[in-house]
């Protein structure tokens, strides 16, 4: 399962569409906020928790490097693979994200052909 974290519909709408139509048919679950995404990281089965989590880093309630922080430091979380989705080309953003244990990061795409490359890979990882 794909968790998108996004404060974006259209965001999130765009990665959703990009997997369908480069044959992912797994689940995908959207969440709007770091908050929620860590109580529901939390309150969540360990069954339950997703194989990958695509994460904005600039959303309202949590930003995603406080996320990536409290997931990193915690034992039952610490392994979910994260990939940092962000609009920032800021290179100290990415940096700091790696030096947090993010797996990758990707500048938001501009095109479509970029969201379906993403997609691809991310197809590739199950």
């Amino acid at each position: 399962m794909i968790w998108l974290t996004d404060d974006d519909n259209e965001d999130l709408e765009m990665f959703q569409d990009a997997l369908q139509r480069n044959g992912y048919s797994g689940e995908t679950r959207y969440v709007s906020d770091g908050a929620l995404l860590m109580d529901l990281l939390k309150s969540s089965p360990r069954k339950s928790l997703p194989a990958v989590i695509i994460l904005d880093l600039n959303m309202h309630s949590k930003t995603g490097f406080e996320v990536l922080t409290d997931m990193k430091a915690s034992r039952a979380l610490a392994g979910i693979p994260v990939i940092i989705l962000s609009g920032s080309s800021n290179k100290d953003d990415e940096a700091k994200c790696m030096a947090l244990g993010c797996d990758r990061y990707w500048q938001k795409p501009s095109s479509i052909h970029d969201y379906d490359a993403m997609a691809k890979y991310l197809i590739t990882l199950f």
